[in-house]
């Protein structure tokens, strides 16, 4: 390149030389030389002008023949036209297999920026929280996902656990939405449809719950004769040894029902408010009694008058 230069001045010096000498020959060296510089000036002046129209258009800078400076910086610049040009296309390409990947997904994805803003989004976001292509990309989620529980999830910017929520599309659909932060104050949330998921675990909550309080009914009917014959000293002396293990069996079955319902109460969240002090001395005392009753034994060594706010089922 540098000798390229060299010639380039080189030729600029002969023009001149020129126009000075024709100049000179006709009694105006100035005036030839002038004109020879005005020549320079316009013949690089027009080549620049074809470049700045190349680059502006992104128009193929067309190289012209020879082995001037030009020539070899106008195909150093088609050069890099080319390379910008391969990877704009691995670009695309790459681009294209993320969106059919990402829309490939059964989950939800959207991208946000630091402000809520939604950047991205698949197909299934779309479906399940039904996104306009045109109309919502740049809205903020918590304007189209207005959910208090979200709302106030994504301004406390803890997200270490998911949230579940209705799904605004569908009357008895659940969404279970968890944001990832990534990429500095960028985050995505990923949304996810439990509908059918919550429907099974509502009918397992009420299958259990149902089952409890059906039990209780041939189970109180098994109480009574049991409190009937052990009340009875002639049947005390014949069966004592089998009708006190069946009374400890029947009493277990009882704990056992109370258990399952408070179970259901509390995953249904139809549990009272959790305001009664509870005795934890008591509770532990409880315990080690009922793991006693089998031929098992159970020593506890704590000692506490601690007292917790919570619900205690008698």
């Amino acid at each position: 390149m540098r000798s390229a230069w060299a010639n380039v001045l080189l030729g600029i010096g002969l023009i001149l030389l020129l126009g000075w000498g024709l100049g000179l020959y006709f009694g105006y060296p100035m005036i030839g030389f002038v004109i020879a510089l005005t020549g320079v000036l316009i013949f690089h002046l027009r080549r620049l002008l074809q470049l700045e129209r190349a680059l502006s258009r992104r128009q193929r800078v067309l190289v012209p023949n020879g082995d001037g400076v030009w020539a070899r910086v106008l195909a150093g610049v088609r050069y890099q036209q080319q390379r910008v040009r391969r990877h704009k296309s691995r670009y695309r390409r790459l681009m294209k297999e993320i969106r059919q990947s990402t829309n490939a997904l059964p989950d939800g994805v959207i991208a946000m920026n630091e402000r809520g803003e939604m950047l991205r989004y698949n197909a299934a976001a779309q479906m399940l929280i039904g996104l306009k292509r045109k109309r919502d990309r740049g809205q903020r989620v918590d304007n189209l996902i207005r959910h208090p529980d979200f709302v106030a999830y994504l301004a406390a910017a803890d997200y270490a656990q998911p949230l579940i929520i209705p799904s605004p599309r569908r009357e008895d659909g659940w969404l279970n939405l968890q944001i990832v932060p990534y990429n500095e104050n960028n985050r995505l949330l990923v949304i996810r449809d439990i509908t059918e998921r919550t429907r099974l675990n509502r009918m397992r909550r009420d299958f259990v719950a149902n089952a409890s309080h059906e039990l209780r009914t041939p189970l109180t009917v098994i109480n009574g004769y049991l409190e009937a014959l052990t009340s009875d000293d002639q049947a005390m002396q014949e069966w004592g040894q089998p009708l006190q293990a069946m009374s400890q069996q029947a009493d277990r079955m009882r704990l056992m029902l109370d258990e399952l319902l408070a179970l259901s109460r509390l995953e249904a969240g139809a549990s009272a408010p959790m305001e009664t002090p509870v005795d934890m001395m008591a509770v532990i005392r409880e315990c080690s009694s009922l793991g006693s009753a089998d031929a098992n034994r159970i020593d506890s060594l704590v000692t506490t008058d601690a007292q917790i706010l919570g619900e205690y089922g008698e």
